[in-house]
């Protein structure tokens, strides 16, 4: 009896051992599989709450967490941007450099890093540096289109527009595309104010497909409001009709910036010579009459429409 409860009193033991044991174990696996999660989401938290600081304008406690949270590889995508702009507002330009340094060792193909790494120099009054790193990126991605885009949409974003537009532009040179970029390049030129650049980039895009003639003359409409700005465009266009008379979309421009002058006179000689050329009818001759007549410029449509009569009978546009 005494043998047999021994025996019990040994297995019991030799029981609660084991039970220690898988205890023991579990809570190793128990840590070693939540240590991650709890981890990543006290990092969540410590974002948020430098996210918080900087909305609030607390911008010393901000950048203290995003230099802690930035020890971790994880982090960088999600406090890049936040991180990087506070030291650059707080002038910490040797820790942004030291930050991208390591960023880019690990990461050495990502091209927002190599951009920031500029827009640091240009931050810190180190302009001859930024332009020669700037300018030996733009050597380097000239040739594939898509960087070059994404290069000058970073650096127009961040107002520095004659760096854009140097992209764009080698990039058209390298790729032997002058039609590359047109609207890009008109956009960027007229942030700068320099219209006739605006201008020749539009009257670029507009002749590769006569579908964007609409398009170009909406955007010329808002943005050529003065008299002055009309008359250059009027100029610029003479110039292009007379240098490619078989450019349809030239003289068809040259006539719509008549009318926005109320020079219908003007428009209908181009109209006439439209119509001859590309056997029309009378088609663009009889809309500038209509316009002439709707801004009671009577003289003019009578003409139009006599003229009309005599050299289009039996056509859909006889009266």
């Amino acid at each position: 009896m005494v043998i047999y409860q021994h025996i019990n009193m040994t297995y019991y033991n030799d029981y609660i051992i084991y039970l220690i044991e898988i205890i023991r174990k579990a809570g190793i696996w128990i840590a070693l599989l939540c240590g991650p999660i709890l981890l990543m989401g006290q990092n969540h938290a410590d974002i948020q709450l430098a996210n918080e600081y900087l909305l609030k304008g607390d911008k010393k406690k901000a950048v203290e967490l995003y230099r802690d949270l930035s020890r971790g590889d994880s982090n960088i995508p999600l406090i890049h941007n936040s991180y990087l702009s506070l030291m650059l507002d707080l002038g910490e330009y040797e820790e942004a450099q030291n930050y991208l340094r390591k960023i880019t060792r690990r990461d050495p193909e990502n091209m927002q890093y190599k951009l920031d790494v500029g827009l640091v120099y240009v931050r810190s009054g180190d302009i001859n540096k930024a332009d020669r790193y700037l300018r030996d990126i733009i050597n380097e991605v000239k040739s594939n289109v898509q960087l070059s885009k994404m290069m000058s949409d970073y650096l127009a974003a961040r107002s520095l527009i004659d760096y854009a537009i140097i992209v764009l532009n080698e990039a058209r040179q390298f790729q032997s595309n002058p039609f590359l970029f047109c609207l890009d390049l008109a956009m960027l030129y007229r942030i700068q104010g320099q219209q006739d650049k605006m201008v020749r980039e539009y009257l670029s895009y507009v002749t590769q497909s006569s579908a964007n003639i609409q398009y170009v003359k909406n955007v010329m409409q808002a943005l050529l409001t003065k008299p002055e700005e009309l008359e250059s465009l009027e100029k610029l266009l003479y110039e292009k009709v007379q240098a490619t008379p078989d450019v349809e979309v030239y003289t068809d421009l040259l006539i719509w910036v008549t009318m926005q002058q109320k020079n219908f006179y003007a428009s209908f000689i181009q109209a006439r010579a439209y119509d001859k050329r590309y056997k029309k009818e009378g088609e663009k001759s009889m809309e500038v009459a209509k316009v002439a007549l709707d801004n009671q410029d009577y003289e003019t449509a009578s003409k139009i429409y006599r003229y009309v009569i005599r050299e289009f009978p039996g056509t859909s546009n006889h009266l």
